[in-house]
């Protein structure tokens, strides 16, 4: 009887350790699309924000030549153009190291390995 109370007891243990396991590879799933989904929405806004700073700095350079602007403004506008180009790498990279982060907490990066391999 004593023995029958100990495997039971074990069952019991392994069995609330496998949930355990369960859940906490659901959140860390649920951890990894929530980061995905950040990174896609940062990377949406980083375009319009290169698209801005290569249109201020062709102005600048625009009034520079016309007499009316000053060499730290174009500058600066081309400082502007190079820190967007680098926050859209920046954010692309993001992306895939979301969706390695998501094909990991799945336990399978094949599919990933597919698509950066493109």
């Amino acid at each position: 009887m004593r023995k029958k109370g100990i495997e039971a007891a074990n069952e019991h243990a392994q069995t609330a350790r496998y949930e355990q396991i369960v859940q906490d590879l659901s959140a860390e799933v649920a951890r990894a699309r929530a980061v995905l989904n950040a990174s896609r929405r940062v990377a949406q806004n980083t375009p319009i924000q290169l698209e801005a700073a290569r249109a201020a700095e062709q102005q600048a350079t625009a009034r520079y030549r016309t007499g009316l602007g000053n060499i730290s403004d174009v500058a600066e506008a081309q400082r502007l153009v190079t820190q967007a180009e680098i926050d859209d790498s920046l954010a692309r990279l993001g992306i895939w190291r979301a969706l390695l982060g998501v094909a990991a907490s799945q336990g399978d990066i094949t599919e990933f390995l597919k698509k950066a391999s493109r």
